[in-house]
């Protein structure tokens, strides 16, 4: 294993990577038909006090307006909750860490609400408009 991660940090700085950058973290959908596809974190790896964003891809073409409700929650089981809205296929989502956020895992819960998205749908199999995807990331 230390091996591999070896490898993969000579391979990282020989494509000329900064390898004390994080790399992004993806979390894709397990639901067919679902809206959301996949979320991209900003940082896998994050310093508390900083920002964090997350970039949300839906299966759908534009349209109407997409409602997000993102639930964080840090190690401590601290919650954080953040709402936001689209009417792109793509939406990029941000936060700020707390200051006081204690290391370790933490984890989100990404959803779409009730939006009327159906008009999405011409010529596309049915899209869920209510959908979500989990994921985390690691606050240093």
């Amino acid at each position: 294993m230390a091996y591999l991660l070896r490898a993969l940090l000579i391979l990282s700085v020989t494509l000329g990577m900064d390898a004390s950058v994080a790399p992004m973290a993806a979390f894709y959908s397990a639901t067919p038909h679902a809206l959301l596809a996949v979320v991209t974190l900003q940082a896998a790896h994050i310093q508390a006090g900083e920002a964090q964003n997350l970039e949300a891809t839906l299966n759908m073409a534009p349209g109407s307006q997409t409602i997000f409700s993102l639930l964080i929650t840090y190690a401590d089981g601290t919650n954080q909750e953040v709402v936001d809205a689209t009417i792109s296929n793509v939406a990029t989502i941000g936060w700020q860490i707390p200051a006081v956020a204690p290391s370790g895992i933490a984890t989100f819960h990404l959803a779409t609400t009730g939006c009327g998205c159906a008009d999405r749908a011409l010529d596309q199999p049915a899209i869920s408009p209510e959908s979500s995807i989990d994921g985390w990331f690691i606050v240093d």
